[in-house]
């Protein structure tokens, strides 16, 4: 994977030579993290095709990612552990979907929960994350509140399995935030 990176920068490199050694950096990084996670999305895509889930997969990795890309949440420390960890995270949420069933009252606890969390933990912080400052945090609270807010109004709208894979796919990103307040670094080492 790394291959691909350097050869996509040298291309970017190529015709961008005006380019400072903080932006190759930022260039770089960027397309470590565009390839490494549509790699895992197209492996966990097959993966669930073969069971029959990839409706629910893509169902779930919308409100999951959509929810993270402000709240944050757990990092693994390395491509495979993430996505290992990541696949288990989604093996988790779809199985939940598919095989239990929750009553209104079960989803709109586990939705206050999901906002309470995000409420009191979001943004998490990671020595790779772009909200290093009061005021883009506050942006990314909101941003995150509004996210948890029209995803959990959103399942009310899903019959059955896709609404409680949607519910669970909001809880879980919701219980990443915490852990990743516990575990994630902060400084670069």
């Amino acid at each position: 994977m790394q291959a691909i990176v350097n050869m996509l920068l040298s291309k970017v490199k190529k015709y961008n030579p005006d380019m400072n050694e903080a932006q190759i950096k930022t260039r770089k990084y960027g397309l470590e993290i565009l390839i490494g996670e549509l790699s895992k999305t197209l492996i966990y895509l097959f993966v669930f095709s073969l069971f029959s889930l990839a409706g629910y997969f893509l169902l779930a990795a919308l409100i999951f990612c959509t929810i993270r890309l402000a709240t944050g949440g757990l990092h693994a420390r390395s491509y495979l552990s993430c996505l290992i960890v990541t696949f288990i995270i989604f093996a988790v949420i779809l199985f939940a979907g598919q095989y239990f069933e929750l009553s209104i009252v079960e989803k709109s606890i586990m939705l206050v929960l999901s906002l309470a969390s995000t409420i009191l933990f979001a943004p998490v912080k990671h020595m790779n994350t772009a909200h290093k400052n009061l005021a883009k945090a506050g942006q990314f609270k909101l941003i995150s509140i509004l996210f948890v807010i029209f995803w959990s109004l959103a399942t009310y709208l899903l019959k059955g399995a896709w609404s409680n894979t949607a519910v669970f796919a909001i809880f879980t990103e919701a219980i990443m935030q915490p852990l990743g307040k516990l575990f994630n670094p902060t400084e670069k080492v």
